[in-house]
This record gives C-alpha cells, sequence and structure tokens, in this order.
C-alpha cells in the first residue's frame, strides 16, 4: 500500500474546501480551529501482487531433503497468500499458469526435480512482488528481478 491520494482508509491530508469536495469529507474540529472550511483527504490503497515462482531444480542439483523442504515451503506460502488480500499468481515449469491456488497445490504435490531449462531467464518484469524459489545462486537471478523479489533458496 501507499501513500498516493485517492479512496483508501488511511488520512492523507487536511488541506482547503473546494467547491466540488464532498460534504461528507469536511473536517468539522479542524475547520473549527482554522477558521475556514477543511476537509479530509485519503491515501489510495494499491493493489497488491504477488507472484510465486518455483523454479525447479535440475535432478541431482540438490539434495532430496532440501527440495522436499522448499516444496512444503512454497506450498505453505501459496496457501497463506492465496487466502489474504494480494492478487497472487503461480508459475512454475509445466505448471498451466492457473491463479486458482488448488491446481498449484496439486501440481506441487508431483512435482519432481526437472532438467528442463530455467524459467527465470525467460520472465518478464510486472509490478508484482515475486517470491522465486531456485537452486540458482542469487547473483544468477536476472537483474531487473532481484529488485522486486525475495529470492528462497533450494539448497
Amino acid at each position: 500500500e501507499t501513500h498516493i491520494r485517492g479512496r483508501g482508509d488511511d488520512l492523507y491530508l487536511i488541506r482547503d474546501y473546494m467547491p466540488d469536495d464532498s460534504a461528507r469529507h469536511v473536517d468539522w474540529k479542524a475547520t473549527a480551529k482554522s477558521g475556514s472550511l477543511k476537509v479530509r483527504e485519503f491515501s489510495r490503497e494499491d493493489e497488491r501482487r504477488l507472484r510465486i515462482v518455483f523454479d525447479n531444480p535440475a535432478s541431482g542439483t540438490v539434495p532430496q531433503a532440501a527440495y522436499e523442504k522448499a516444496v512444503q515451503l512454497a506450498a505453505s506460502l501459496a496457501w497463506h497468500f492465496a487466502h489474504s488480500d494480494a492478487g497472487t499468481t503461480f508459475l512454475a515449469p509445466g505448471y498451466s499458469g492457473s491463479p486458482e491456488i488448488h491446481p498449484f497445490l496439486a501440481y506441487l504435490a508431483v512435482i519432481e526435480p526437472d532438467d528442463a531449462s530455467s524459467l527465470l531467464d525467460h520472465l518478464p518484469a510486472s509490478g508484482d512482488y515475486n517470491l522465486i524459489f531456485t537452486a540458482r545462486g542469487e547473483q544468477a537471478i536476472p537483474g531487473h528481478l532481484r529488485s522486486c523479489s525475495r529470492v528462497i533458496s533450494i539448497a
């Protein structure tokens, strides 16, 4: 959520009344103190969007226990954020891309390490914040993703 003028619930500022302002936004306490009509302006609530990316490692590159732990963590975070007010999408090699939580959990339930190429090199920038599960080092993450992502190591 950012503090930009809009229709949210948080107070952004109190300013002088303008003829096109709604009377319901008049701040009577500020008006009484200043002697001139004052109105409340609120901050805009931006929609929060999250993209959970499971960059499936090649077979044999990570220990099985670490891989299973990463899959469980990805499933737990997917479940948590799918039931929050964040717009959540899911991305993984071979996954259909449905934004629904249950198909993604079903995908994670049967996933195995795969020798397919990493999808991170072809992942476009977006307005989403990314949770990236990968066996690649953080320096191997493309620059356009590093600033808007949290990298969770599969190791």
